[in-house]
């Protein structure tokens, strides 16, 4: 790595994102936004009157009822619309789901009057992300991005990936890194013995279980396997539709309308 310059370093994740960044002595930042997060949540909003806003401020009640909000992105993110997973997560994204012009499944957005697709969505993330990361950066060199991507996914949805941070902006090479690797190399794994580890990942949208070997400098995913309708959102759901169900036997009222 060279002495001057700074790396980038991306989670995009299917309820939170978050961006960092490795400076030549090593140190490495968490990048914070406006309103002094660290976590990036990973909501789009279309606003009605043309302009766009990413984050938790595009929680916006009035365009969520409009359809004009996409949450979850990640859970349909270059898949076929036809499949079963799409159909079950279809009521996680707020945004209507429909079938794109190659088949997979994206998002009818009405103040648009056309179809965005969860890469797009990708790209609208990774750009705030990447400016953030600019600024704090100042100018200096870059000598490439990092993003983390599950280890299930398949050739077709890193090059989506690939080309939405294109998009976004980023002209340093991109690098699509594995998760149970980046949390490997987190916890300095890779300077140990050789070894087998399992990686255990909870996140908002998925349960992930991965078992990586290390050695001669190279860190291998051998398996993986999980649950992608198993995460912190269903947790949430579950948690929400019991209360719902047990307000309603009691006071007779249907607060989900």
């Amino acid at each position: 790595m060279s002495s001057d310059t700074y790396y980038i370093g991306i989670d995009l994740g299917t309820t939170n994102c978050c961006a960092c960044v490795l400076e030549p002595n090593n140190r490495t930042s968490v990048i914070s936004y406006d309103n002094g997060d660290r976590l990036l949540r990973s909501i789009v909003c279309f606003n009605s009157d043309g302009t766009i806003t990413v984050g938790k401020a595009g929680l916006k009640p009035r365009e969520i009822t409009k359809g004009n909000v996409v949450t979850n992105a990640k859970r349909i993110f270059g898949m076929a619309y036809d499949s079963s997973h799409v159909s079950l997560m279809k009521n996680y994204c707020r945004a209507k789901v429909v079938k794109g012009d190659d088949g997979n499944a994206g998002f009818f957005i009405p103040s648009l009057n056309r179809i965005v697709m969860p890469e797009e969505i990708s790209m609208y993330l990774i750009k705030e992300m990447y400016s953030h990361a600019l600024a704090k950066i100042d100018g200096r060199p870059i000598g490439s991005v990092t993003i983390t991507v599950p280890a299930t996914y398949t050739l077709a949805q890193r090059a989506l990936t690939r080309d939405a941070a294109i998009k976004a902006g980023i002209t340093v090479p991109i690098r699509i890194l594995n998760e149970p690797t980046a949390a490997a190399l987190a916890y300095g794994l890779d300077n140990e013995k050789e070894q087998k580890i399992m990686v255990y990942d909870l996140g908002g949208g998925t349960f992930d279980v991965s078992v990586i070997e290390i050695g001669d400098g190279v860190i291998e995913v051998l398996s993986t396997a999980g649950n992608n309708r198993l995460g912190g959102d269903d947790f949430d759901q579950k948690i929400t539709d019991y209360m719902l169900a047990d307000f309603k036997a009691k006071e007779g009222v249907d607060l989900s309308t």
